[in-house]
């Protein structure tokens, strides 16, 4: 194992580069990216940079859906509020 360092914006560019080689689209590898420099900087070191080379491996092992765009589920219709008036409001909290 090699004790080189290099700067962030190489290991930045290394990992895009890997990611797009395993045929990740180039904006979802952005992502994926920026996901593992912001672990990087907040130092979780288990899901950094030096998790690249682990992930691509699954990509290429067909573990992962290197295409996937994930949608959110519609997120239900917000319950009504009380009106300020109410006997919660009356009973439990000052005038």
């Amino acid at each position: 194992m090699s004790t080189d360092r290099i700067s962030p914006g190489a290991a930045r560019h290394l990992a895009l580069q890997a990611f797009a080689g395993g045929g990740m689209p180039a904006d979802l590898a952005e992502l994926a990216v920026q996901a593992l420099v912001r672990a990087n900087h907040e130092a979780l070191e288990s899901h950094a940079l030096a998790r690249a080379p682990l992930n691509v491996a699954q990509q290429r092992a067909g573990k992962v859906v290197i295409g996937a765009r994930p949608r959110p589920p519609a997120l239900p219709p917000t319950l009504p509020r009380a009106p300020m008036r109410s006997r919660f409001r009356q009973r439990f909290m000052l005038a």
